[in-house]
């Protein structure tokens, strides 16, 4: 299911690059574009639904398999009573069960789904800061046709994961998410339509580097693995340090860049409403980042302090006394 998802954002997002490479006029590529987009939500929900209607089906299944059990030692009488508080039992725990599923199946997917796209969308961001010169020598106007593929596969991540979040609004909702999305679809449209500010867009797409920690933290936390265990300490602290490498400290470097284009021929041919969405989407996108990493900095220096908590009692024992583990 993760693997059809993915590859569904990623041929619909390819299809979108293929099409906006085309001198198609700017209302044209941008029908045709938000069709592709829609086409992809539509195929995601149908998806979700599948899954759904799977499960009701196994939860349906269970509820009637649990009444043969007894019916060989009861009365007709006990029988008939027994098999009506089994079905009405087994049916409300099968179906608590399904829906657990479900929702189980459908994080599951959204982690799995952002991982790989994080891995995608990270990497090739980095080819392109390195070896795209053309992006590089102009960075408000520079030839955008590998950023634009790149912006087109997260713009289809982003849209996908926006229609999970408001399928699973009870349990997955979160509204810093739906800002942060949206303040990224709103600026990236302006890289899709009309393919300014290359250098950017991919710049700011650096910061999906630190998404596959956060994810596996999540992992960790499904399967229960004590805060203290040294997988999840060693993730967290290379979640932290990683989200203050790619999203905090290149701040500086980000905004120099961003002033020193201030006052040129090529910010002033933007027009005021990309400048707008560049500067608005990168303000609240940093705003964000700064509030993420107080809040895992913090964590952090919790897990820390309870693993090293963990150690002491660990070697001195329990309230100082030693304690035999082993068996003679």
């Amino acid at each position: 299911m993760c693997e059809f998802l993915l590859s569904v954002c990623i041929c619909g997002n390819v299809a979108q690059y293929t099409v906006s490479s085309f001198t198609l006029s700017r209302s044209l590529s941008f029908f045709i574009s938000f069709s592709l987009y829609f086409s992809l939500s539509l195929s995601l929900s149908l998806c979700l639904s599948l899954c759904l209607s799977v499960s009701l089906s196994l939860s349906f299944f269970l509820s009637l398999s649990p009444c043969h059990t007894h019916t060989h030692t009861l009365s007709h009488t006990g029988t008939v009573e027994l098999m009506d508080l089994s079905l009405s039992l087994s049916t409300s725990l099968s179906l608590s069960l399904s829906l657990s599923l479900f929702l189980s199946l459908s994080l599951f997917v959204s982690r799995t789904v952002s991982t790989v796209h994080a891995l995608i969308v990270g990497l090739f961001c980095l080819y392109i800061l390195r070896y795209d010169d053309a992006v590089n020598a102009d960075p408000v106007w520079g030839d955008p046709n590998m950023v634009k593929l790149n912006v087109a596969i997260t713009c289809g991540y982003l849209l996908y994961d926006l229609v999970l979040l408001a399928r699973n609004w009870s349990t997955m909702g979160d509204s810093f998410f739906v800002c942060h999305h949206l303040a990224a679809l709103y600026a990236y449209g302006y890289v899709l339509t009309r393919g300014v500010l290359p250098y950017f867009a991919n710049f700011r797409l650096i910061s999906e580097l630190s998404t596959p920690f956060v994810n596996q933290r999540w992992f960790y936390e499904v399967l229960h693995y004590p805060r203290s265990d040294r997988l999840v300490v060693a993730n967290g602290v290379a979640m932290t340090v990683v989200f203050f490498l790619v999203r905090i400290a290149v701040m500086p470097s980000y905004w120099a860049s961003v002033f020193a284009t201030f006052g040129t021929p090529a910010f002033e041919r933007l027009g005021l409403g990309a400048q707008v969405a560049w500067i608005v989407s990168c303000v609240c996108l940093d705003v964000l980042n700064t509030f993420w990493m107080y809040k895992i900095a913090r964590g952090c220096y919790r897990v820390l302090g309870g693993s090293r908590k963990h150690k002491d009692k660990a070697s001195n024992g329990d309230g100082g006394k030693h304690m035999n583990n082993h068996t003679d």
